[in-house]
């Protein structure tokens, strides 16, 4: 829609430089443009929203025009995750839906393929959950427990490319550390857990990049007792 907008407005300002169409034409039908690419944005919005909701992440597919957003929401008494593609005609799908508090979601898409992963303390303690959908976000799998342990699981980040998806977060396990988990079926399964920082510091606030079949994990960390240094994986 926007992209038909835009190619509009750029056929009239063409006709405009031309001398094709007097000023005051000119004006009246970029006014009706304007007013429809509000329109179009607000109708939107007010599908994916409403005044309790928040964005958490979102995402563009690289081989579409679709646009996939997460966001925390408050409307079915307690704090789950919702997720919205561009395209679809249905409600938002409502991804945890549990009784616990689930937060602090992150989005990746790759061709077809779209992840969520987020916190959720549905268990007792917090874990992080993942959601695989392979049709454009129309419908989602199985919640997948990543964690999976007794401890506190936070600050969940999610990358993929290809077939591959990459999960990294920061554990309590035993001090506190940076934990990685890789799938290479598109979300399917997912291999053993990594323990990436592995030491007796503090580590946290981890970020994750990957390109071809290289995967990139940096973080903070506490090790030297001195100061916080930045760690490389």
């Amino acid at each position: 829609m926007i992209l038909l907008i835009l190619n509009i407005i750029r056929k009239l300002v063409t006709k405009y430089v031309q001398g094709s169409i007097h000023v005051q034409t000119f004006f009246f039908m970029a006014s009706l443009i304007l007013l429809a690419a509000l329109f179009a944005t607000n109708n939107l919005l007010s599908n994916v929203m409403t005044q309790e909701n928040g964005y958490e992440d979102d995402s563009y597919n690289n081989n579409s025009s679709d646009l996939y957003t997460s966001w925390e929401d408050f409307t079915p008494g307690n704090t789950d995750i919702f997720f919205k593609s561009s395209h679809a005609l249905h409600d938002p799908i409502n991804l945890s839906n549990t009784t616990g508090t689930s937060q602090f979601s992150q989005l990746s898409s790759s061709d077809d393929n779209v992840y969520v992963i987020w916190e959720d303390n549905i268990s007792g303690n917090k874990e992080i959950l993942f959601r695989a959908s392979h049709d454009n976000g129309q419908t989602f799998g199985n919640i997948i427990n990543l964690s999976n342990n007794n401890s506190t699981s936070s600050e969940p980040l999610i990358f993929s490319h290809g077939n591959n998806v990459y999960a990294v977060w920061v554990d309590y396990i035993s001090n506190i550390e940076i934990l990685f988990r890789a799938s290479h079926d598109n979300g399917q399964t997912f291999g053993n857990i990594i323990n990436l920082s592995n030491n007796t510091g503090t580590s946290f606030t981890p970020d994750i990049f990957s390109h071809g079949n290289n995967v990139y994990v940096v973080w903070t960390d506490t090790i030297s007792r001195v100061s916080n240094d930045i760690f490389f994986t």
